[in-house]
This record gives C-alpha cells, sequence and structure tokens, in this order.
C-alpha cells in the first residue's frame, strides 16, 4: 500500500486516524516501532520521546508526525498524544496547527513519565 500524498491542512484526518501520509511539503505521519530520528527535537524532548517507544510492547505500534524530518507529535498506547511545545520556523509553526493535537508542556510530559515509573 503506497502512502497517500494529502493537502497539509488535511493532517488532522489522518493524525486523527494515525493513519500514514505524506503532505504535499514535508509534513508526514506514520506507524513506528522503534524510537524514530530525532532531527531538531530539544534534548529533553528527545529523552520523553525514547521513553515513550521504549514503552511499546513488541508488534505494537505508536505513531509519529514530523516536519522536515522532526517529531512535532507522537502517540503511543500507554501515554496518549505528544505534542512538544517547541517553536520552529513559521512554516512548521502551521504544520503542527495542521496536526490537530494540542501542545504539551515539558512539565507535563516529565510528570506523565514518573506517574509512569519510567
Amino acid at each position: 500500500m503506497t502512502t497517500p500524498r494529502i493537502a497539509q491542512r488535511n493532517a488532522s484526518q489522518y493524525v486523527g486516524q494515525r493513519l500514514p501520509f505524506q503532505g504535499h511539503g514535508s509534513l508526514a505521519g506514520d506507524l513506528a516501532y522503534h524510537c524514530p530520528f530525532y532531527g531538531r527535537l530539544p534534548d529533553d524532548w528527545c529523552h520523553i520521546l525514547s521513553k515513550h517507544f521504549d514503552s511499546l510492547a513488541h508488534n505494537e505500534p505508536g505513531y509519529v508526525v514530523t516536519s522536515y524530518g522532526t517529531p512535532i507529535a507522537w502517540w503511543t498506547p500507554q501515554y496518549g498524544w505528544i505534542a512538544p511545545d517547541v517553536k520552529y520556523s513559521v512554516s512548521t509553526g502551521k504544520q503542527q496547527s495542521y496536526t490537530g493535537v494540542p501542545f504539551t508542556t515539558l512539565k507535563e510530559a516529565f510528570k506523565e513519565l514518573r506517574a509512569s515509573g519510567s
């Protein structure tokens, strides 16, 4: 099955269902079975992303949305949706809004990790 190319403004329809897509630009979403690449994600967020994907059970995928090769939102069964409240370029900012995933603060993300015992 080929990954559909979509208008970036329609990304939330794919993100909400965790379906693979490639935007007509640098926005993309796909299933992931292990910690994906980090791109320009800040170090603290890299740590959180890594911990979240370490929590995946065997053969249980997560989902990652990237912009210019940087994860801007992800989902895992244990933690749900995370969208780092990180500011990038204007175009990535637009892409962050197209995901439909609300921003998560670093404080909220670390609190979730502590609560899960990770």
